[in-house]
């Protein structure tokens, strides 16, 4: 996704995060989980570890990028409740398993929002 303009555009191939590191054209990344870095190309991968990034991963989980700054945020469907979607698109709600002090994704990247002037 990009957020260049102030709002996000997405476009498969023009926008996708890979393609984005390979032309240069990232200058920080905040990852939302990192497992998704697994599928990137080894020069993707060189180009993430050249920026400034953000990393929001669960507890038990190894970020694939060296980041910048990591959060440790709650797992969905464990610390906290969400929604799961089935292939044929029906939601699935999940429940919190044990509860926990790590904070949610949402909070943290609203605190990040509401500290970091646009």
């Amino acid at each position: 996704m990009n957020l260049g303009r102030g709002y996000p555009r997405y476009n498969p191939g023009e926008f996708s995060g890979q393609d984005m590191l390979l032309r240069g054209e990232v200058d920080a990344c905040v990852l939302v989980g990192s497992q998704g870095v697994r599928r990137f190309t080894p020069e993707a991968t060189a180009a993430l570890n050249r920026i400034p990034t953000i990393v929001l991963d669960g507890p038990t989980v190894e970020p694939r990028v060296a980041a910048t700054v990591r959060f440790t945020t709650a797992v969905y469907g464990f610390h906290r409740p969400g929604v799961v979607y089935r292939m044929d698109e029906v939601p699935i709600p999940l429940r919190m398993v044990t509860p926990s002090d790590y904070p949610s994704d949402a909070e943290v990247l609203e605190e990040i929002r509401t500290r970091v002037p646009i």
